[in-house]
């Protein structure tokens, strides 16, 4: 006690000045701390929001793929069904013009490139043994 009356007043004003300045370096770092949790907090949320828009994209991608196979297989059965409806046609009829042979091996690439196999190869294969017009 002895000693603070023993303080001039320039000397009570630095210390009052010192002890403002710590306090003042403690609450900016304890605001800095809050504030470093509260955006810690709003990254985590937003992380959270684009893991979920993610996986609703992922979702739908897996949809798409799946809608895509399907139609992969609805284009080969078409496929498939236009050739051996127009090879059994021309093979009935005996011959066949070379627009039609042509069109009918251009949609055959098309459906082996889908990945059609089966005994359309051999249907394809007998046009050749037609008399061409």
């Amino acid at each position: 006690m002895e000693y603070i009356n023993n303080l001039t007043i320039s000397e009570l004003i630095a210390i009052l000045i010192f002890v403002e300045s710590v306090v003042k370096v403690i609450s900016l770092y304890f605001n800095k701390l809050y504030n470093y949790k509260r955006n810690e907090e709003k990254e985590t949320e937003k992380i959270k929001k684009l893991d979920k828009k993610l996986q609703d994209l992922e979702e739908k991608v897996e949809n798409n793929e799946n809608e895509n196979e399907l139609i992969i297989e609805v284009l080969k059965i078409q496929c498939r069904f236009y050739i051996v409806d127009s090879c059994l046609n021309q093979i009935h009829q005996g011959h066949i013009k070379s627009e039609k042979l042509q069109s009918i091996k251009d949609l055959y690439k098309v459906y082996k490139m889908l990945g059609g196999n089966s005994y359309v190869s051999d249907l394809v294969k007998r046009l050749d043994e037609l008399e061409i017009e």
